[in-house]
Order: structure tokens, then sequence, then C-alpha cells
């Protein structure tokens, strides 16, 4: 037994002669570490998009709700900081999909915003390069987010109409 504490109170000294170098080394880690996490989430997380999504958009020419529905969401502040929407017409914007000057092409067909009113879904077609890029996967996440936010509006409203139509039955 007595060997065992002699042994022991040498591993303990041993321990404490080393702890300066484990503590040196502990913290040239923790800098390099942070120095690193910092500089990453600088150049990550710096500004904004240094460029934004061109997209084209092609609307009838006689349909006025559907140019006031565009209207609405290139309003829309998130849409205004990651988007620029030019209107063309069809062969023009599928002409400068072509050409690289527009990331997508959004086809509004006719009567889509009464379309919706009425519970037809219509949907919006979407173009995008087989080489999208970045962009391109920005806009198709975009467009998808405004998709799910129209179908959960939708949905309410159905339920809502539903339930004063169960309403008004039930009363007479």
């Amino acid at each position: 037994m007595k060997l065992f504490f002699l042994y022991l109170r040498l591993e303990l000294k041993r321990c404490v002669r080393m702890l300066p170098y484990l503590i040196g080394a502990s913290l040239i880690l923790a800098l390099i570490l942070g120095g690193s996490a910092y500089f990453l989430s600088q150049t990550l997380y710096d500004g904004v998009l240094t460029e934004k999504i061109r997209v084209a958009i092609t609307v009838p020419k006689e349909d006025e709700l559907a140019a006031r529905a565009v209207a609405m969401v290139q309003s829309m502040p998130s849409m205004e900081s990651t988007c620029e929407f030019r209107q063309m017409e069809e062969e023009e914007a599928f002409q400068a999909l072509k050409d690289n000057e527009v990331f997508a092409v959004m086809r509004i067909p006719e009567n889509v915003v009464s379309d919706i009113l009425n519970g037809r879904n219509t949907p919006v077609e979407l173009f995008l390069p087989k080489n999208a890029g970045i962009e391109g996967y920005i806009f198709k996440e975009l467009a998808e987010a405004g998709t799910l936010s129209l179908a959960s509006a939708q949905a309410a409203i159905y339920a809502k109409d539903e339930y004063l139509m169960s309403i008004g039955e039930n009363a007479k």
C-alpha cells in the first residue's frame, strides 16, 4: 500500500509540472479556433447578396389583376432585397434566359388571380436554366415559400367558407 501512495504522489507531481504546458496549448487552440470562427462568420454573413436575382415575368396584357399581383409581390421586402423583376414579352423573356441576362422566367397564365379566388389554383410556371447555380436555388426556394404561404391562406379561406356554410345550414 505504501508503494501505491508513493506512485500516486509521483504521478500527481508529474501532472502538476505538465499543467502549464496543457493550459498554454489549450489557450493557443482556443485562439486559433476563435479566430477561425470569427473570420468565417464575417466572410459568410457579411452584408447581403452582391447581385440581385434577375427574373423575367410574362404577364398577359389583358389581365389587370395579375399585373397588380405581380406589383404586390415585387414590393414585398423579402423580394425587393433579393430579386429584380422585369416584365417582358414571352419570346423576349426566354431569349434573355438563353443569353443568361435573367436567372429565371415566370410565366403567369391568364386569369390566375380570379382562378385563385375561385379555388382552381392555376399554377404559375417557373423556368430555370440547367446551370442555375446558387441564384436559381435561392429563387426556387423563395418561389416554393410563396407557394406554401398562398396555400395556407387558401386553406384558411376554404375552412372559413365551409364553417360559415355549415352554420348557415344549421341555423335554418
